[in-house]
């Protein structure tokens, strides 16, 4: 699910760098006085080279975006399924407490506070020097 994307992100990016080779291309055979072509007013070329640039950038970041979403709709995938687990942990509690129906946030802080407690650890373990 994720090679394509990468895949997809690596051809915008080749390309992007192609077209900057063949506009700087462009642009020294256009304008360039050591060939002896200036055909069209500086200001114009200058006018021109500006907006190419923003244009380009543009679609580059366009076609980043548009390559990006898939491995994020992954990693939401994922995310969705662990909080599907910890709900069938509440509705499990839940249906073990007394009286759990009429008080489902007792079960969800039975399930959460452990979940808390050892997510705080593992980060205290990674952070501790």
């Amino acid at each position: 699910m994720v090679l394509w994307p990468a895949i997809g992100i690596a051809v915008v990016g080749i390309l992007d760098f192609l077209s900057g080779l063949v506009l700087a291309a462009i642009d020294i055979y256009i304008v360039d006085p050591l060939f002896g072509l200036s055909l069209l007013p500086e200001d114009f070329v200058e006018q021109v080279r500006q907006l190419g640039s923003h244009v380009l950038a543009i679609l580059n970041l366009a076609g980043l975006i548009v390559h990006l979403w898939l491995p994020f709709f992954a990693l939401c995938l994922v995310v969705l399924k662990r909080l599907n687990y910890i709900l069938l942990a509440v509705n499990r509690v839940q249906w073990f407490l007394e009286g759990g129906k009429d008080h489902p946030l007792d079960a969800l802080g039975l399930v959460a506070a452990p979940l808390v407690f050892f997510g705080g650890a593992v980060v205290q373990m990674l952070v501790a020097k």
